[in-house]
């Protein structure tokens, strides 16, 4: 692992965008009007049931039992006429074991692995001598490289028909943190485009990096706001806290691979955290009150963060595009800053109009609730 210094990265409004001096050895410059900024047309309707289930095997490793799962059944059929002369199969045999399989066919296909570079934004800090802090899609952020490997797995059932491809991975790595079950994801356009998506995914990162700060805030206000002025313990108070308490915003990190046996893939694509199949879309670019049919306990703790950001940004920052599962994990998260198209799209026209418009939609569509009055947000109307 690598630690970039002073990596200019560009954050930005809807999906991520780049400075061409952005990123070391990233010199491309994506003049596309790509539009496709959030995952708008996701089917919400029809939720897959069919997802991938992670089974431990005996040792405990995440992944292993998927990992040998795709090793054994690849077993060529000519195994069957082994004669009872091959070591592995006199031990079966002594043993009672049917159908013996030798040692080696049970090692690992390594054709199975894709490779790639995994880009790691590092965690943005609010300034402690800023009274506002906004989304700039221009700031230098520093980054995380790692070279790993992954194993690719089953199309996520909920996106299938959609413009944006998701499969779940495994991903290899000597870090706990990075390891694991991931989504690997994009959008169908990329792979035409001469940025390959590049610019996109950085914004998306950029994006819940900005977010991820100010999700940490907002929890930090509502735990500060538990007492009243006389020091005592608020009960209402306390309740909402412990509800904010249970939001998490999914990690966004960003892989290039150099390699793999898809070939309708990008070179940019992104590699998120998990959310389960029952996804709500809160907010889009044109709705910002876009209520889930049943009730969710943080329904109002995300219209009261969204206000938050607003407010914080002192009206400069927006969030476009955000989801929630059932376990609280926010996802998809895309921000728009006033006068500011995003980098990737920064020649359209009709993405400065959509950037635009969000920032009329806003104070016009949010309802304040009794959070964002307990958290002093500046009433929109």
């Amino acid at each position: 692992m690598s630690v970039s210094p002073n990596v200019s990265t560009v954050d930005s409004g809807v999906l991520p965008v780049l400075n061409d001096c952005s990123f070391s050895n990233l010199h491309e410059e994506d003049r596309s009007t790509d539009h496709t900024i959030s995952d708008d047309s996701v089917d919400r309707a029809n939720p897959g049931q069919g997802d991938l289930s992670l089974i431990s095997s005996s040792t405990g490793e995440p992944g292993k039992h998927l990992i040998e799962h795709h090793a054994v059944e690849c077993v060529d059929d000519s195994l069957h006429s082994l004669s009872s002369m091959d070591i592995s199969a006199e031990y079966n045999a002594t043993s009672g074991a049917e159908n013996p399989v030798p040692y080696f066919e049970l090692i690992e296909d390594l054709g199975r692995k894709e490779e790639g570079t995994l880009y790691r934004v590092l965690k943005k800090l609010i300034d402690p001598n800023s009274l506002f802090t906004f989304y700039d899609q221009y700031e230098v952020v520093n980054y995380l490289e790692d070279q790993v490997t992954y194993s690719g797995y089953q199309l996520v059932p909920r996106y299938i028909g959609s413009e944006w491809i998701v499969r779940k991975i495994y991903v290899h790595h000597r870090e706990s943190d990075v390891k694991g079950l991931r989504f690997l994801k994009f959008h169908s356009s990329w792979g035409e485009l001469p940025s390959q998506g590049r610019p996109h995914c950085f914004d998306r990162a950029h994006s819940n990096r900005y977010a991820a700060m100010a999700l940490k805030e907002f929890k930090q206000m509502f735990f500060i706001k538990r007492r009243d002025h006389s020091d005592r313990m608020n009960a209402i108070h306390q309740k909402w806290h412990h509800e904010c308490l249970s939001l998490s915003i999914q990690p966004v990190h960003i892989l290039q691979s150099t390699g793999s046996t898809y070939d309708d893939e990008p070179r940019w694509m992104l590699c998120e955290g998990i959310t389960d199949q029952f996804s709500h879309r809160y907010v889009l670019k044109d709705n910002f009150n876009n209520l889930p049919m049943e009730y969710q306990p943080w329904t109002k703790i995300i219209q009261a963060f969204i206000h938050y950001v607003y407010d914080l940004s002192d009206s400069k920052t927006v969030i476009s595009n955000l989801d929630c599962d059932e376990h609280g994990r926010l996802s998809n998260v895309v921000c728009f800053t006033k006068n500011s198209t995003p980098y990737h799209s920064r020649e359209s026209s009709a993405m400065a109009d959509i950037v635009n418009r969000a920032f009329v939609l806003f104070p016009e569509q949010h309802d304040c609730n009794e959070l964002c009055e307990h958290l002093g947000n500046i009433r929109l109307k």
